[in-house]
């Protein structure tokens, strides 16, 4: 029933009229992660923050939370799909030579936003959920198991990006 071709009627229909959408995309925009990007915001987003067609509805971008699997940067490739455990930064290694988690489609959504003029707050849990790789239950390096530590993350994220708007 929250499929974007609903989510008009959805939002007209709204008793008090306004509210909160947190939106989500990133993650699995894998091969061309800035046009998979470009057509999420051209479809999803814009249309309610720009132009004629605006809500008084609030729009967050909630950044995607890192994938943990083995190649370079954690983020999924085919090979990978039946690993038997998720990539961990290496706590010893010299900064210089750690690899950090791929964090580009999140800052493409930053890019893009900018690119269309639209300013939203950002709530930003991706590094803060980089060594987070045992929440995974492998061989799922992108989903994470339930932790309260997690969901305060985006509480608290939603709450100073509600104060901003």
């Amino acid at each position: 029933g929250y499929a974007l071709p609903n989510l008009s009627s959805i939002l007209e229909s709204n008793i008090e009229g306004e509210g909160v959408i947190i939106w989500n995309w990133g993650v699995h925009c894998n091969g061309d992660p800035r046009r998979c990007l470009r057509n999420n915001i051209k479809r999803a987003i814009l249309p309610y923050v720009t132009g004629h067609q605006t809500h008084p509805w609030k729009v967050i971008f909630r950044e995607h939370e890192p994938q943990h699997f083995p190649p370079k940067g954690g983020n999924f490739a085919e090979e990978y799909r039946d690993t038997n455990s998720c990539r961990h930064l290496d706590e010893d290694a010299k900064e210089e030579t750690a690899t950090p988690l791929d964090n580009s489609r999140n800052e493409i959504v930053t890019e893009l936003l900018l690119e269309y003029n639209v300013t939203m707050p950002i709530i930003p849990l991706f590094r803060d959920m980089e060594p987070l790789w045992q929440l995974h239950h492998p061989p799922d390096c992108t989903h994470y198991c339930y932790s309260p530590w997690r969901f305060d993350l985006i509480w608290d994220g939603l709450l100073k990006a509600l104060q901003i708007m």
